[in-house]
């Protein structure tokens, strides 16, 4: 922890007064968004959702499409996005929390970074990316929701600062959390949070993150801001229950998600109205903080010289497919497809959209690129500026991508391999694969028929069998946990992901 993360509001309000332009040559700042578990069917940057228009049941089947009906949740996203560059294809390369983050901030995938579960550290001798941009001289802080992304994880590396919104991260929470105490820790920050209140946690960290920007004196920097929320449980606060007309005491959590997969139990037009209103709820609550944020760097004069970055490490599962609710055991469209918004008018004019394959591994590059900062030599992602240029350069995108997901937070591991507008998903150990049509329609669901074996589809096939021996030449063995499997069962049923 820096100097900075034990001054006062007082403080901050004090050097805020004297805090200066940045000067002529220095590298622009750089602000991170990452909200977990957004999906991009709840934006309308995306083409979801009419305004003024509500959920209807009358003639819908609910297992098809209702996002058709929801009006968008994210106004403030949006407009972010209309001013900058939305990208229609990135890809995470895993749909867990810890994970996803891992990859975000160092530039490389689960099997070289070896944090393949939540809750497994990241290893220590690991560059980050806060780690790079505080060598190019940049301040560096971070603002968190969840252990999934604090120091209980080792995501504290390079950050200056590190803040957990709406809990402790102070010495005496790292003691514990990096000892065999990983329940006591989380009790503590989860007794805290019941204190303050569902929701509160969000606006800590958009509160801590403003004080932070104000000390900064003109220095360039990077700012991670983490937003837990739309993450199961579904319990947006009372403000934002009444915006998606949500149930004002219900709360939908993880273990009614996992009841309706177990059973296959088809929902009611309530139940499902239910699921999207809290869901959607909380879309609304992360996007009015990323206002916030926003209106913070303009009123300081910073917004039109700073790239501000809005992505997700995953989206979720509404029970379009397989009445499965969640992201962690499937590597659907709607799971591992995430928004990419990026604002910087430096180098973005306003209203561009590109539809290249693009990966979450391609973040880290790309910042590099924008501070002038070198990039790791193992880093196999891209400069989204070479795509996102007018016009695009040639081979800027991706030819395809692969997804994992890995037991136990899945039911077993499993990999996907994107390419073009087909999707193959293979059970590693059982060779069993399924090829899908991903539908270009505005739900962007994979089509429900195997195409793998079909005569018409062999080529499609052979070229996703070809590119998946490429990727396993280089892709090295599934990496164990570096720790023994009770202690990471432990951390993961303390936060709930496994029962």
């Amino acid at each position: 922890m820096g100097a900075d993360a034990l001054i006062g509001p007082q403080a901050y309000h004090a050097l805020a007064r004297n805090a200066r332009a940045l000067p002529p040559g220095s590298p622009p700042s750089i602000v991170l968004v990452t909200v977990d578990t957004l999906s991009v069917r709840a934006m309308g940057a995306y083409g979801f959702g009419v305004p003024g228009r509500t959920f209807r049941f009358a003639g819908m089947d609910p297992v098809d499409s209702p996002h058709e009906y929801w009006s968008p949740a994210t106004p403030q996203m949006d407009a972010i996005a209309a001013e900058g560059v939305a990208l229609d294809r990135m890809i995470t390369p895993v749909p867990l929390t810890t994970p996803s983050h891992a990859s975000i901030m160092t530039g490389l995938p689960p099997r070289a970074h070896r944090v393949v579960n939540n809750a497994v550290p990241l290893p220590d001798s690991l560059l980050t990316l806060a780690e790079r941009l505080r060598a190019r001289g940049y301040d560096t802080g971070a603002f968190v929701n969840k252990e999934l992304c604090s120091s209980f994880v080792n995501m504290q590396q390079g950050f200056d600062a590190m803040y957990l919104g709406g809990g402790n991260d102070g010495p005496a929470y790292r003691a514990l959390a990096r000892a065999s105490l990983p329940g006591a820790a989380l009790r503590l920050n989860e007794k805290i949070r019941q204190w303050r209140g569902r929701g509160a946690e969000g606006q800590a960290s958009v509160d801590q993150a403003k004080r932070w920007i104000a000390a900064r004196n003109g220095r360039p920097f990077f700012l991670w801001l983490h937003l837990y929320n739309p993450h199961a449980p579904y319990d947006p606060p009372r403000a934002f229950r009444r915006l998606m007309g949500a149930p004002a005491s219900r709360v939908w959590t993880a273990e009614k998600s996992l009841a309706i997969y177990r059973e296959q139990r088809e929902l009611s037009g309530k139940e499902l109205y239910e699921l999207l209103a809290l869901y959607h709820g909380d879309v609304a609550q992360a996007d009015e903080l990323v206002g916030q944020l926003a209106e913070e760097l303009f009123h300081r004069g910073l917004l039109d010289r700073s790239a501000l970055i809005i992505t997700a490490d995953h989206g979720e599962l509404l029970y379009e497919h397989d009445r499965y609710i969640g992201h962690a055991a499937r590597l659907y469209e709607p799971i591992v497809r995430v928004p990419f918004i990026m604002r910087f008018p430096e180098k973005i004019p306003p209203g561009i959209r590109r539809n290249q394959l693009s990966s979450t591994l391609d973040i880290a590059p790309t910042i590099l690129k924008i501070a002038g900062a070198p990039r790791g030599p193992d880093m196999p992602g891209k400069d989204l500026m070479q795509i996102i240029g007018a016009p695009p350069l040639a081979g800027g995108g991706h030819e395809f991508l692969v997804s994992e997901t890995f037991y136990p937070e899945a039911e077993r591991d499993m990999a996907s391999v994107t390419r073009g507008d087909f999707r193959m998903t293979v059970v590693p150990g059982t060779g069993a694969r399924a090829l899908h049509a991903v539908s270009t329609h505005v739900l962007y669901l994979e089509d429900s028929e195997n195409l793998y074996g079909r005569i018409d589809a062999a080529g499609q096939a052979r070229a996703m069998d070809e590119a998946l021996d490429a990727w396993r030449k280089t892709a090295g063995p599934r990496p164990q946990p570096p720790m023994e499997t009770k202690q990471l069962m432990k951390r993961l049923k303390s936060l709930g992901y496994v029962r």
